[in-house]
């Protein structure tokens, strides 16, 4: 009898013991499309509660599901971009209820970079006096800006093929920046000779008690600048500069103009005839300065002439009309500099 009782014990334990639980098997889907250097991920989890999504460039997603039922995974639908071209491995791994791991993976080739990065370049073509014609041969660009500088003096357009109509003899840079899928650039001097000069600026007076007399060249021309003053929308200063001995430049600066008046190249030559008159001018809307040293403390200026005349259009959104005005200035730069004082005449460009 007693080993019938030991028997029947031990089964009776055997009866307790719960029955290990069945884990439902992983089920996982991965589909991949490819758009250019994007790539997106449809990426289905079942009876999952944890999984790793890895773009097989040092990305990965980490995200939890829903044991209880059949899971979309995680940022499943969305797009990621990479970052230069390749072969990746795409790795689906999802862990069940014991953490045991099942994985699945798709390769990818990723060409985009090499595909589409964007080549400038252009044909030259001077055509005499001055005439210099781009043609644009740029590959795989989304927007581009071309500039032409020279003697310190420099504009830029956006003309697809422009015609640079020089009014200087000398050598001048031409760059094409090409911009998409990266940057290209490319960049060819061109000289200009034997075309007739223009009419010359000049600076004729006195500088810290020296005598001084500068006439306008390709190295030292002046030039026109249209900048918002001190940062504030109600106003334009439009300024001109010109280098003195000693390699400082002299600046003259107009604050009387307004920005929404000045958004052609007709409302800047509108706003130039009115304000840039002969006579003495209120000190408080003009100022002068010399680089590296400041504004002058005192001043005093007279427009003694306005002119208009033909302008050659160095890049195709230049105005063909400037306008030269000639100063009689005295400006006081404190007691240890001095006065600079005489007759300047600029160009005023419109563009």
């Amino acid at each position: 009898m007693k080993h019938l009782f030991t028997i029947g014990f031990l089964l009776f334990l055997c009866a307790c013991k719960p029955k290990d639980s069945v884990v439902p098997e992983l089920i996982l889907e991965l589909d991949l499309q490819l758009e250019g250097n994007q790539l997106v991920v449809f990426n289905k989890v079942q009876n999952a509660i944890k999984y790793d999504l890895h773009y097989g460039d040092g990305t990965e997603i980490i995200g939890q599901t829903d044991f209880s039922k059949a899971t979309i995974g995680f940022n499943s639908g969305s797009k990621y971009t990479y970052q230069k071209d390749g072969v990746y491995i795409v790795t689906l791994t999802a862990y069940d209820l014991k953490g045991k791991a099942k994985s699945v993976n798709k390769t990818i080739s990723i060409d985009y970079y090499a595909r589409n990065k964007p080549t400038a370049d252009y044909a030259l073509l001077q055509a005499g006096n001055g005439v210099v014609e781009l043609k644009n041969q740029s590959k795989n660009y989304q927007w581009m800006m071309i500039s032409v500088i020279g003697g310190g003096m420099g504009y830029k357009t956006e003309t697809e093929n422009p015609v640079f109509n020089f009014d200087l003899n000398g050598t001048y840079i031409i760059s094409l920046v090409a911009n998409g899928v990266g940057q290209s650039q490319r960049i060819d001097t061109v000289v200009v000779k034997n075309i007739k000069d223009r009419e010359l600026g000049y600076f004729k007076g006195e500088v810290f008690n020296q005598e001084v007399a500068i006439t306008e060249s390709f190295t030292n021309q002046s030039v026109t600048e249209y900048n918002v003053a001190g940062g504030s929308k109600d106003n334009v200063q439009l300024t001109n500069s010109f280098r003195l001995p000693g390699n400082q430049m002299l600046k003259i600066y107009n604050f009387n103009l307004k920005p929404n008046q000045m958004q052609t190249n007709q409302m800047k030559y509108e706003q130039i005839i009115s304000n840039y008159t002969v006579g003495v001018k209120n000190p408080q809307l003009w100022a002068i300065e010399l680089s590296g040293v400041g504004m002058a403390r005192s001043k005093s200026i007279e427009i003694l002439e306005v002119k208009e005349v033909a302008q050659q259009k160095i890049v195709p959104e230049m105005d063909n009309r400037a306008i030269w005005v000639t100063y009689k200035i005295q400006a006081d730069f404190g007691p240890e500099r001095g006065i600079v004082k005489g007759t300047w005449k600029v160009r005023y460009t419109i563009y």
